[in-house]
């Protein structure tokens, strides 16, 4: 995600969008906090380091990413931090610096 993608209004013309909406933030947030809820449901059944977990915890860094592009950064690691998630880490895997 980033600052120049392009929508297309009623003319068919594609225009800028600059600020991502509001609905937008909240779809990605609440994608997060859903992922997260069922990654801490599968985590007390499945042993550590099962291939589904660490399936899950990629989705997770994923949508944590979006969250950064978009600018509620903090609103997701507040997500994370209350269900003591830590985001995997790998070579390569470094976050987008926050945009707002």
């Amino acid at each position: 995600m980033s600052g120049n993608l392009t929508s297309q209004d009623n003319s068919g013309l594609g225009r800028r969008v600059d600020e991502p909406s509001p609905a937008l933030r909240r779809f990605f947030l609440s994608r997060l906090r859903d992922m997260v809820a069922l990654r801490s449901e599968h985590a007390r059944r499945l042993p550590d380091g099962d291939p589904n977990l660490r399936l899950l915890d990629k989705a997770i860094y994923s949508i944590y990413c979006d969250c950064l592009d978009l600018g509620v950064g903090e609103d997701a690691r507040a997500i994370l931090r209350h269900e003591e998630v830590a985001l995997p880490r790998e070579a390569g895997d470094e976050p987008p610096a926050e945009t707002n």
